[in-house]
C-alpha cells in the first residue's frame, strides 16, 4: 500500500514537472496552482470537437426578445414618425416647406428678423424664434422697408401716390396681402411692420439646408432705422461672426463635395488597388514573413538613426549659427506664434527632438536585443498564419459577410432612429402679445383654437416638434440595440475564423488532415450551438459602450467643462470604462477561440482562456504586442503607399491641366488623397483582421500544444518546424524515450532548465 502511494506520488510529481516545463510562462509552480491546471494530453483530440451542445440558452432567448422589441420600436416609429420634419424646414404654421399642401413649390424658409436668430442657443438647436415663411426663392438683394419707403411709412394710405410702392418688395404672412391691407383696409405700412405681418428688412441670401441664410452680412443701410426699433448688441455681433464662419465653411464643404463628385471613380479604383495590394501582401507573407518582419524592424531602426543624425546636425547648426541656420527666440520680432517655421528655428526645439529620438530609438534597440527570441516566435506565428491563409483562401473573403450584415443593420437602424426622432407633435407659442392682455409671449397655444378665436395682433406660431417624454427611453433602447447587434456580428465573425484556424493548427499532416470547408463548418457550429454565448459576450461590451455614451451625454448636460473638478471626475470615469472595454474585448476574443474549439459556455471559456494566458503571461505580453505592432506596420505601409501614389497622381494631373483624366479643376488635392489613404487603411485592416484573428488563434493553440504534448511518439507536437526549431524542441521517435528519461534525471540532479523553458 505504501509503495502504491509512493508510485502515485512520484507520478503526480512527474506530471507537475512536465506541466511546469510545458507552461513556458510559468516560472514557478505557485503560478500554475493559482491559475488552474495545465491542459492534459487527450489522445482523441484533433481539433474543434464535433459533439457539443447549445450554450448560454437564456442569453440567446434574451437576445431574440430584444430584437423583437426593436421590431416593435421600428413599427411604432414608422407609423408615427415623419422624417420630413427633420430634413426640411417649417414655417410659422408648422407647414413643411415644399411638402405640406399649402406650401407646395416653396422649398426655402425665410426668417422675418435675423436678429432673433443671432443667439448662441440657435447655433445648437437650429431653431430660430423668428417668424418664418416658405418662399419659392431666397431674397437676391439687401434692403430695408424702413429706408426704402421711409416717406410713406406713417402716411394715411389715401395719401400714398399710386405706383410709388412696389408691393413685390414685401414678404408677409400667407394671409396678408400688403397692397390689400394698405389700400383697402387702410392700414399704414408701419403697422404691417410693427406687428410683423410683413418683414421689415431683407438680406441677400443663399439657400443652405433649405433655409435662406445671409450671404452678405452688410447691415449698413439699416443702421439708422434699426428694424422694429431694435439695436444690434455685442452678443449679436459675436454670433454673427460665427454665422459668417458657418457660411464660409459651407462654401468649403460645397467645394469638397464637388471634388468628390469629380474624383469618386478614382477613389473606388484606389480601394480596389488597396484590396489587391493587401491580398498580394498576405500571399507573399507565406514565403517572406521572416524577411519582411526583420526588414521592417531594421527599417524602423534605420529611420530612427537617420532622425537622430538629422536632428543632431540641425541642433549644431543653430547652436553654432551658420549661413543657412539663423536661430530665433520668443523675444525676436520675427517670431510668429502661428508659424511652424518659426518654431523650427529655435535651438532648444531641435535639442528636444534629438533627445527624444535618441531615447526612444535606444529603447527600441534594447527591446529588439532582449526580445530577440520572442520576436522570432512572433515571426514564426505570422508565417504560420500566412500558411493557414494559403490553405484557406476563402477566409480572406469571410469579412465581407459580417461587413454586409453590419451595413444592412446600420442602414435599418439609422432609418428607425430618424423616424423615431420625428415622432413628436408640433408645438406653438404666443408672440407679439400686447401689454395688459391675458396673453403672455412664449407660452404654449393651440393652433386650432387660435384660428377660431384669433387675438390680433398676437400670433400663435410654430416652435418645434416636441417629443414625448418616453421617447428618450426608446432612444436609449435602440442605441443599446445598435451596439449589441454590431458587437454580435463582430463576435460571430471572430468565432467563425477561430474555429477555422484551430482546424488548421490541430491537423497533424497539413493539408491532408485539414477538414473540408473549415470556414463554413465553423460558421455552422457557431450559429447552431453558440448564439447564446455570442450574445452574452457582445452584451457585456455593449453595456460598457452605452455607459461611455451616457457619460458624454451627462457631461454635456451638467456643463462639466466649466468646473475643473467635475471635468477631472468625468475624465477619470471615461478613461476607466475605455480601459475596461479594451480588456473585455481581449477576454472575449480569447473566449470565442475556446468556445470555437471546445464548445464551452461563455463564462467557462473566458475563465479557461484567461488562466491559460496568465500561465503564459510573459509570452502573451511580448508576443501580442510584437504581432500587433507588426500588423499595424503592414496596414500603415499600404495606406501610406496609396496616399503617396494618389498625391503624385492628382498633383501631376492638376498641374499639367490634363483633361484626359478630368482632374484639372480640383479645389483641394489633399481631400481625395486623405480619403484614399483612410479607405486603404480600412480595407487593409479588414484583410489583416483575418490574419490577426488567425495569429491569436494559433497562439492559443500553440500554448495548449506545449501543455498537452511533450514531443514523444505518443504525444507529438502539432506546432510547425519553425517554432520547434526556435524552442529547441522536436518530435521524437519511440527509440528516444530512454534518452529523454536520462536527460530528465540529469536535469533534476543539476537543476538546469532548457533554454526553451525560459523563452
Amino acid at each position: 500500500m505504501g509503495k502504491k502511494k509512493d508510485k502515485s506520488k512520484e507520478r503526480s510529481d512527474s506530471i507537475g514537472s512536465n506541466a511546469s516545463n510545458a507552461s513556458s510562462r510559468s516560472s514557478s509552480s505557485s503560478i500554475t496552482k493559482k491559475y488552474g491546471k495545465p491542459k492534459e494530453y487527450d489522445p482523441s483530440f484533433n481539433g474543434p470537437i464535433k459533439n457539443r451542445s447549445c450554450t448560454d440558452i437564456p442569453c440567446c432567448i434574451l437576445f431574440a426578445a430584444f430584437i423583437a422589441g426593436m421590431g416593435v420600436v421600428a413599427y411604432f416609429s414608422f407609423v408615427n414618425g415623419n422624417p420630413d420634419t427633420i430634413i426640411y424646414p417649417t414655417d410659422y404654421k408648422g407647414n413643411i416647406c415644399n411638402r405640406s399642401q399649402e406650401v407646395i413649390g416653396k422649398p426655402y424658409a425665410f426668417y422675418f428678423d435675423y436678429l432673433d436668430c443671432l443667439d448662441s442657443s440657435v447655433l445648437l438647436t437650429l431653431s430660430c424664434p423668428s417668424i418664418q415663411v416658405c418662399l419659392q426663392e431666397c431674397p437676391s438683394e439687401t434692403y430695408s422697408i424702413y429706408t426704402r419707403y421711409a416717406p410713406f411709412l406713417y402716411l394715411n394710405p389715401d395719401l400714398i401716390p399710386p405706383g410709388t410702392v412696389d408691393w413685390n418688395d414685401f414678404i408677409c404672412l400667407y394671409d396678408i396681402d400688403p397692397e390689400y391691407e394698405v389700400m383697402t383696409n387702410k392700414r399704414r405700412i408701419y403697422d404691417l411692420l410693427l406687428v410683423e405681418d410683413c418683414a421689415g428688412y431683407f438680406v441677400e441670401s443663399v439657400a443652405i439646408g433649405g433655409r435662406c441664410l445671409p450671404a452678405i452680412f452688410d447691415i449698413g443701410p439699416i443702421d439708422d432705422g434699426t428694424p422694429n426699433g431694435r439695436n444690434v448688441s455685442d452678443d449679436n455681433i459675436n454670433v454673427l461672426e460665427k454665422l459668417v464662419d458657418l457660411i464660409l465653411q459651407s462654401e468649403q464643404i460645397a467645394n469638397l463635395v464637388e471634388d468628390f463628385q469629380t474624383t469618386w471613380p478614382y477613389l473606388i479604383i484606389g480601394m480596389v488597388i488597396a484590396m489587391t495590394a493587401s491580398f498580394l501582401f498576405l500571399i507573399l507573407l507565406q514565403w517572406l514573413a521572416t524577411f519582411i518582419v526583420w526588414g521592417i524592424i531594421l527599417l524602423l531602426l534605420g529611420l530612427f538613426s537617420w532622425g537622430i543624425y538629422y536632428t543632431y546636425d540641425q541642433w549644431q547648426c543653430f547652436e553654432i549659427p551658420r549661413n543657412a541656420c539663423m536661430p530665433l527666440d520668443f523675444s525676436n520680432p520675427e517670431f510668429n506664434l502661428f508659424d511652424i517655421d518659426s518654431y523650427l528655428r529655435i535651438t532648444n526645439v531641435w535639442l528636444g527632438f534629438f533627445v527624444t529620438l535618441s531615447v526612444v530609438g535606444g529603447i527600441i534597440l534594447l527591446l529588439v536585443l532582449i526580445l530577440f527570441t520572442r520576436i522570432r516566435i512572433a515571426t514564426a506565428l505570422l508565417e504560420e498564419a500566412s500558411q493557414a491563409v494559403g490553405f484557406m483562401l476563402c477566409s480572406l473573403f469571410w469579412p465581407i459577410v459580417p461587413f454586409i450584415l453590419q451595413v444592412i443593420f446600420i442602414s435599418f437602424w439609422a432609418l428607425v432612429a430618424v423616424f423615431l426622432a420625428s415622432t413628436g407633435e408640433a408645438t406653438y407659442i404666443v408672440i407679439n402679445a400686447p401689454e395688459g392682455s391675458d396673453l403672455v409671449n412664449g407660452t404654449n397655444c393651440d393652433m386650432a383654437e387660435w384660428m377660431a378665436n384669433e387675438s390680433y395682433p398676437a400670433l400663435c406660431v410654430f416652435q418645434n416638434y416636441g417629443l414625448p417624454d418616453y421617447t428618450i427611453y426608446l432612444q436609449v433602447y435602440i442605441v443599446l440595440g445598435l451596439f449589441w447587434v454590431i458587437n454580435f456580428i463582430i463576435a460571430l465573425g471572430e468565432m467563425t475564423l477561430a474555429g477555422a484556424y484551430a482546424s488548421y493548427y490541430w491537423a497533424y499532416q497539413k493539408p491532408d488532415d485539414i477538414p473540408a470547408l473549415p470556414v463554413l463548418a465553423s460558421f455552422w457550429r457557431s450559429i447552431r450551438y453558440h448564439l447564446g454565448s455570442l450574445a452574452f459576450g457582445s452584451l457585456i461590451i455593449s453595456i460598457i459602450q452605452l455607459i461611455r455614451v451616457l457619460l458624454d451625454y451627462v457631461e454635456k448636460k451638467v456643463g462639466a467643462k466649466k468646473n475643473p473638478i467635475t471635468r477631472f471626475i468625468f475624465c477619470c470615469c471615461k478613461c476607466l470604462f475605455w480601459c475596461l472595454e479594451k480588456f473585455m474585448r481581449f477576454i472575449n476574443r480569447n473566449a470565442y477561440i475556446e468556445i470555437a474549439i471546445y464548445g464551452y459556455n461563455f463564462c467557462t471559456a473566458a475563465k479557461k482562456a484567461f488562466f491559460l494566458l496568465m500561465r503564459n503571461i510573459l509570452r502573451v505580453t511580448v508576443l501580442n504586442g510584437i504581432t500587433s505592432f507588426i500588423l499595424f506596420l503592414f496596414k500603415f505601409t499600404i495606406a501610406l503607399g496609396m496616399s503617396i501614389g494618389a498625391f503624385y497622381f492628382f498633383s501631376w494631373s492638376s498641374s499639367t491641366g490634363n483633361q484626359f483624366f478630368g482632374l484639372a479643376d480640383i479645389n483641394y488635392i489633399w481631400a481625395p488623397v486623405l480619403v484614399i489613404g483612410l479607405a486603404s487603411y480600412v480595407v487593409s485592416a479588414a484583410f489583416f483582421s483575418v490574419y490577426d484573428m488567425g495569429v491569436d488563434t494559433l497562439f492559443l493553440c500553440f500554448l495548449e500544444d506545449l501543455e498537452r504534448n511533450d514531443g514523444s511518439s505518443d504525444k507529438p507536437y502539432y506546432m510547425p518546424m519553425s517554432l520547434m526549431t526556435i524552442l529547441n524542441k522536436k518530435n521524437k521517435k519511440s527509440d528516444d524515450k530512454k534518452k529523454d528519461k536520462k536527460k530528465d534525471k540529469k536535469k533534476k540532479k543539476t537543476g538546469k532548465v532548457d533554454a526553451e523553458d525560459s523563452v
